[in-house]
């Protein structure tokens, strides 16, 4: 039988297979690209559509922003993605036969030569240049033709940093050699500082082409496990020349003119707005916000490591991040401030760190008591110091930006307690701790339903804010069953689902025991909860969270205690999971405002609630480590139960 080729009178694909389909828009290279896609495609069709239009190869492609998080495997569906509402996302990947090998000469910075063009903001040159007509006009042009992509949302109560990052004389990079051995010492955990008080742009006077494949070398941008964002990416097409005197004779430059990003985003302006360059001439409209470091050019030898420029850049920034009118502050003497924070004893945040001296005679042993509670991660304080110092709005108070920009710091919190404990982030309240948590689940699902189940389950074991949480509902005519563990230290399942009964609300069971270490088998217990309905399964997880996976979802756990210091958190602060689809209902035990969905009412602490987050996020990060808990654990009993003088044994 001979093939026949497709007519013009034939119907498209589209109308013979019966499917839904959706209009994805992107950016790539600076330009706007739509996509047809069939929910019943997979991730491996969208990326075949997009090297189609792009010629970006699959495994080369980084699609940002359609999805939260990391984009699925292949093989998933196009109807299980959860989408941004915009349905938009942006491309980075270099086209085949395009890939990054050498650069051009037209592709770098129209000077090169190390004489560079200094400015004073205050002087009649930079007041005469801010008000040239010319170069106003040329300022609006660029503005107006200028379509910015932004990667990642612009945050309320935010400052702007905008950083070069370029061919020859670069501040963060030096081109040369691959991305791992060029970037300058302390990049990323710069990067991660400022991220704490600014929204970043990167502005390269390059082409896209090479700006893009850079950023990716680096692991900039497409990296999820970086512990911030580059909001967005400008190369040098808004950048104009304008005219100077150097030594007396006329001199013609390009120009990085904030004022085109401020058009875009008013929020920004010079009080709120830093320009990092190793070229002070990209800065001489903007003097007043420019500050001038020193460029790297030690790639590949043995001095790179001594390199500190961003050390002393990120306390400097930090520390300017608590100015409210950038006006006010001259960054020509950027480094001395920077090394006086040093001496008085002002570490890379930009406060005070004053260490209490050492009694002679009173050190103290190894701590190894991590079970009571663990030391506040240095990512944790760094990510909440924001908040005790800049960003102390109310996170209730929806009226102004202090307000907004705390309340976008509670819910990115309430997001990475979920993500590490598989729940959807509306069904996380935040607590004082896990102690308040186990009060409120336990007493208040056994008196929402104590008209017709008065009966709760739990064991011997358990924490004591537990025990005597039932102990008081018993005191309130509820019927509470201890069950014993084996000589292993788990329940016996069999003895557990003998004891439900039709009055039954609640099997409250640890994950981890705190004294024994001994792990519950979650996900059977689960299961046999859920065979009878209207019983709920709680598990305190204090001692669990960030230490064991923990799937609510894939475990059929209905209610969860978390607990902040003992996952290297803040005190004072913790969570409780509260299944909401199918509705766990509960009365609550703190009246008030109704925050927290009516369950626990009063103001958050905002910034223990970001250290608790924070902590999650490192957790889920890190939880790989986890495989080696068993090894450690056996090794240090082995060094603990050996003689040895001076060491007690328990």
């Amino acid at each position: 039988m001979e093939n026949t080729p497709a007519t013009a009178t034939d119907p498209p694909v589209e109308a013979l297979v019966e499917d839904v389909y959706i209009t994805l828009k992107f950016t790539w290279s600076s330009k706007e690209y739509t996509v047809s896609i069939a929910e019943s495609d997979c991730v491996l069709d969208l990326k075949d559509k997009l090297f189609s239009v792009t010629r970006v190869p699959n495994e080369r492609q980084k699609i940002l922003g359609l999805v939260k998080g990391k984009l699925p495997d292949d093989s998933v569906r196009i109807a299980q993605l959860k989408f941004s509402p915009s349905k938009k996302f942006t491309l980075v990947g270099t086209p085949a036969g395009e890939e990054f090998k050498e650069i051009s000469e037209d592709q770098l910075p129209d000077v090169v030569n190390d004489l560079d063009l200094q400015i004073d903001a205050a002087s009649a040159e930079a007041k005469s240049m801010a008000q040239d007509k010319r170069n106003i006009r040329k300022i609006l042009e660029a503005a107006k033709n200028l379509s910015i992509n932004v990667m990642y949302p612009l945050r309320p109560g935010k400052k702007l940093l905008v950083l070069d990052l370029d061919y020859n004389t670069k501040p963060l990079t030096s081109g040369i050699l691959p991305a791992e051995e060029c970037a300058r010492p302390g990049l990323h955990e710069f990067l991660e500082l400022a991220y704490r008080h600014y929204d970043i742009c990167i502005w390269s006077q390059t082409k896209w082409t090479w700006l893009e494949a850079k950023l990716v070398e680096l692991g900039m941008v497409g990296d999820e496990s970086r512990n911030y964002k580059i909001s967005f990416v400008l190369d040098h097409i808004p950048m104009f020349k304008v005219f100077s005197v150097r030594d007396g004779k006329p001199f013609s430059h390009a120009v990085k003119a904030l004022r085109i990003i401020w058009e875009h985003f008013p929020q920004f302006g010079p009080q709120n707005t830093a320009h990092v360059d190793d070229l002070s001439r990209n800065f001489v409209l903007n003097p007043g916000e420019g500050i001038k470091i020193s460029a790297f050019k030690l790639d590949g030898t043995s001095e790179a490591q001594n390199d500190h420029e961003l050390e002393k850049l990120g306390r400097y920034l930090a520390w300017l991040a608590s100015h409210t009118d950038f006006k006010e502050v001259d960054h020509k003497n950027w480094k001395k401030i920077a090394r006086a924070l040093k001496e008085t004893g002002h570490n890379m945040l930009g406060f005070k760190l004053e260490v209490p001296a050492k009694v002679q005679g009173t050190e103290r042993p190894i701590y190894l008591d991590m079970q009571a509670t663990t030391p506040l991660d240095p990512r944790v304080l760094d990510a909440m110091l924001p908040y005790y110092t800049d960003q102390y709005g109310n996170p209730h108070s929806r009226t102004h930006a202090y307000g907004w920009e705390a309340e976008a710091a509670v819910d990115e919190a309430r997001k990475q307690v979920a993500d590490l404990i598989g729940a959807e982030s509306k069904d996380i309240v935040f607590t004082s701790g896990a102690t308040e948590s186990n009060n409120m689940i336990i007493k208040g699902v056994a008196r929402f339903n104590k008209e017709k189940k008065n009966h709760i389950i739990t064991t011997q074991t358990e924490h004591k804010c537990v025990l005597d949480s039932c102990r008081k509902l018993s005191e309130e005519g509820f019927e509470i069953t201890y069950l014993p563990v084996q000589s292993n230290g788990v329940v016996d399942l069999n003895v557990l689902e003998a004891a439900i009964r039709p009055t039954t609300s609640l099997v409250s069971i640890m994950a981890v025991n705190n004294e024994t270490g001994v792990i519950q088998p979650l996900k059977e217990i689960g299961t046999i909860v859920k065979k009878h309905r209207g019983v709920y399964f709680h598990t305190d997880a204090a001692q669990a969270v960030g230490k064991i996976p923990l799937d609510v979802n894939a475990m059929g756990i209905d209610l969860v205690s978390i607990s902040g210091h003992k996952v290297y958190g803040p005190k004072g602060v913790g969570a409780a999971y509260v299944r909401r689809r199918p509705r766990v209902r509960l009365d609550p035990i703190i009246s008030g405002g109704g925050q927290e969905r009516g369950l626990r009412s009063g103001t958050l602490p905002s910034t223990l609630v970001v250290g608790l987050g924070e902590a999650c996020r490192l957790a889920r990060l890190e939880m790989k480590l986890a495989a080696l808990l068993p090894r450690l654990r056996s090794t240090a009993a082995g060094v603990v139960m050996t003689d040895r003088a001076g060491v007690l044994k328990i």
